[in-house]
């Protein structure tokens, strides 16, 4: 994601609520963090905050940029530095913590690093923001809420500091209270999670293939043959079922907002009359006069 002026002025801002003296702060980046301003001479955080007086530490699985290589998710890595970091930063890294149901055991190794007054900053794509702009849309498996960080400071130990929006990031500013009050219902903390699937066949992997067979197929099969027939007539039979395919994704898409799971796409493809109605839109652009059946097989590609 990188670090921008304003993500920066956020950190400082909230580093500045909790720490009149930053020099000789610990300091621990999640992921080595680059910089996209020109103007700033440093072109990672680790420079930047060095170069501030913290005693900077980054981890990545990447190992690059002086990152240390450690597992957000094993608290093994992360044992000789309990209660050791003032700050802890996470822009944009959390969110690629996975599978989704580790998110806990993440947070938990960021709670236990922090020492007693210690800050966790996060700035992470935000569930709502993704349905009405979508720019972080396919950047990761995880969203966040604003109910997430409250539900850390009312069961996880934190006292909340700021909790708002920015460039459709969920940016959050926690100060840890003590040492003991991390929540252990792991459920009840995901559920204030989002997380992002795709709900099609493993098998399916290529929307690029799938189109171009498709099309392929029809566009070479246009006459008045046995064979043809034939060929038009199993397509059509691909197009009903794709249709019903498209009433089930109604069906799901309202099992998904039930139980907190995002989508891509869902909104823009929840009924077999969209489906086609995209789909037409783009034989206009094709030109292609020819292809006559598998409409709503636009549908399935659209989620490879």
């Amino acid at each position: 994601m990188g670090l921008r002026k304003e993500y920066l002025d956020f950190i400082e801002t909230n580093i500045d609520k909790v720490f009149k003296n930053k020099k000789n702060l610990n300091m621990l980046e999640l992921g080595n963090q680059h910089i996209r301003e020109k103007y700033i001479k440093e072109k990672t955080g680790k420079d930047y905050f060095t170069n501030l007086g913290y005693n900077h530490i980054s981890v990545d699985l990447n190992g690059e940029d002086g990152a240390l290589i450690k597992d957000l998710t094993d608290p093994e890595d992360f044992k000789e530095y309990i209660n050791y970091f003032d700050i802890i930063t996470n822009s944009g890294t959390t969110e690629h913590v996975e599978p989704h149901t580790k998110q806990y055991e993440c947070f938990k190794i960021l709670y236990d690093s922090l020492k007693e007054g210690g800050l966790l900053i996060n700035l992470n794509p935000d569930a709502e923001e993704i349905k009405k702009e979508g720019k972080w849309k396919k950047h990761c498996k995880t969203y966040y809420t604003k109910e997430f960080y409250i539900f850390l400071e009312k069961e996880c130990g934190f006292k909340l500091l700021e909790n708002i929006v920015i460039n459709q990031l969920r940016c959050s500013a926690l100060a840890k209270k003590n040492n003991s009050n991390f929540t252990k219902d792991k459920g009840k903390f995901l559920s204030f999670l989002y997380e992002r699937v795709k709900w099609y066949d493993d098998k399916f992997k290529s929307k690029k293939v799938i189109c171009e067979i498709l099309r392929e197929t029809n566009d070479y099969h246009q006459l008045d043959n046995d064979h043809d027939i034939f060929i038009r007539d199993k397509l059509a039979t691909a197009e009903k079922m794709a249709k019903k395919m498209a009433k089930k994704l109604k069906q799901y898409k309202k099992y998904c907002e039930d139980n907190n799971i995002v989508i891509e796409d869902i909104d823009k493809y929840n009924s077999s009359t969209e489906v086609n109605n995209d789909h037409e839109i783009d034989l206009k652009k094709r030109k292609d006069k020819n292809y006559k059946t598998g409409k709503s097989l636009i549908w399935i590609i659209n989620y490879q």
